[in-house]
């Protein structure tokens, strides 16, 4: 019998386990159990892998000591799933999330020393890297060690190998917690994982057929000056797996032959609904069924309809029948595109010499241009025409960039043309992907 070269993944995220919840979680993980079972029978699927993609606990301080919140998070969701799905403890994959962090092991003054503004800057912290530096999540990294997997560690993060139904299976878990310090939403930006941690966790499993990337925050939480860096490490995955935000953002990258799916699982707990008030957030898991031999990856969202209902189903409040069909695999010569993209947005971000002049004197000053621009007063008229009382029409940036026109723009010495120029080619840049559009500027 020849076995089918196909990947079945479970993908959960956030379920924030403590003491005070271990009651209601318990009836969440019951649902969800019920409803992976009903989704392998109905699907004709046999999870083989379950990967985590962050949050399993409330806090990181409290995860070996005091409330024990890892052995919890063991004892009542991870054990009872692999028991289910029948599946050995290897087989379960984590990333840690901010949750994870123990914030009580910052230690402020190598917090302050590891703030970096540069791309160049964060390498050399990478390259250079101490244990010290992720003592926040030292628990974490103690744990993975001891768990016996198929894992070769980074300096930061692990990477995964297992043959699974005759595929070589390799996963990248990339730590993007390690600079966090639980400041919540406020951190969004102030991130990085270095695309030097990507190169080396890929380099482990770049001889594997399928090739996944594990890493709890999306890309717009890093800092902006490694986002497209990252996100070029990203497009050599097949399938990149997120969590944190708490709401399913699934797409698949296609830049001629790039093709990478993202999918973002939605958390499992807190719930959308307690006592029939929304809460915040989508509450739901994912379900990749990967055909290695047809080059196709389907995915099923499942949502928790806590109104009323209290139980897990198809995501037709997410996508249109709970499912979402990909092509795999076409992957070719894609790094000179890329190359053009992000020296043409590094020329923009630094053409405005009075930006980088006021960036280098003033420490607090905005990181990103986008942060300071005010809209331009902008007419289809010349101040000579105006006064003539013609009637003019107020012309807006984003008019501009959504005109399929030729447009001229005339103005005074020092009125900001070039700041215009500026913004225009960094929305380009920026909207690359849905425009296709390369701005030039001569």
């Amino acid at each position: 019998m020849v076995k089918m070269k196909k990947l079945d993944i479970l993908h959960i995220s956030d379920i924030h386990i403590q003491k005070k919840d271990c009651s209601d979680i318990v009836e969440i993980v019951n649902r969800l159990i019920e409803d992976v079972l009903r989704l392998q029978e109905h699907k004709n699927i046999t999870f083989d892998l379950i990967c985590f993609t962050g949050d399993l606990i409330q806090r990181g301080d409290k995860a070996i000591e005091d409330e024990k919140q890892w052995d919890l998070g063991l004892e009542i969701l991870v054990k009872p799933l692999l028991k289910e799905l029948k599946l050995p403890f290897s087989r379960f994959i984590f990333v840690p999330g901010n949750h994870e962090v123990d914030t009580k092991r910052i230690d402020p003054v190598i917090e302050k020393g590891l703030e970096r503004g540069s791309l160049e800057e964060i390498n050399k912290v990478i390259k250079n890297f101490n244990s010290s530096y992720r003592e926040r999540l030292s628990y974490f990294y103690e744990v993975m060690e001891k768990q016996g997997k198929n894992i070769t560690f980074g300096k930061l993060g692990y990477s995964y190998k297992e043959q699974i139904n005759e595929l070589n299976v390799g996963i990248a878990c990339v730590d993007s917690a390690w600079r966090s310090s639980g400041k919540g939403v406020s951190e969004k930006g102030k991130l990085y994982v270095s695309p030097i941690q990507i190169q080396e966790l890929f380099g482990n499993i770049s001889d594997c057929d399928i090739k996944i990337c594990m890493m709890h925050h999306p890309i717009d939480w890093l800092e902006e000056c490694e986002c497209l860096e990252v996100e070029r490490e990203l497009g050599k995955f097949d399938v990149v797996l997120r969590g944190h935000v708490h709401e399913e953002d699934l797409k698949q990258v296609v830049r001629n032959s790039i093709k990478t799916i993202y999918s973002t699982a939605g958390k499992l707990y807190p719930l959308d609904y307690l006592e029939g008030h929304s809460i915040d957030g989508y509450n739901g898991y994912s379900a990749l069924n990967i055909d290695y031999q047809k080059g196709k990856c389907n995915i099923y969202i499942r949502s928790y309809y806590g109104k009323n209902r209290k139980e897990f189903d198809a995501g037709i409040n997410i996508c249109s029948n709970g499912e979402v069909s990909f092509n795999m695999f076409s992957r070719g010569e894609w790094q000179q595109e890329f190359d053009v993209i992000k020296g043409i947005k590094s020329f923009f971000d630094n053409m405005s010499e009075k930006y980088a002049m006021i960036r280098k004197i003033d420490s607090q000053f905005p990181k990103d241009f986008m942060q300071i621009l005010v809209e331009p007063v902008l007419n289809d008229k010349s101040e000579y025409v105006k006064e003539k009382n013609v009637n003019e029409k107020e012309i807006k940036i984003r008019d501009i960039v959504l005109s399929n026109d030729n447009i001229f723009l005339i103005g005074k010495k020092e009125i900001g043309k070039t700041t215009i120029l500026q913004q225009i080619g960094l929305n380009y840049i920026n909207e690359y992907e849905q425009k296709g559009i390369i701005p030039i500027y001569i």
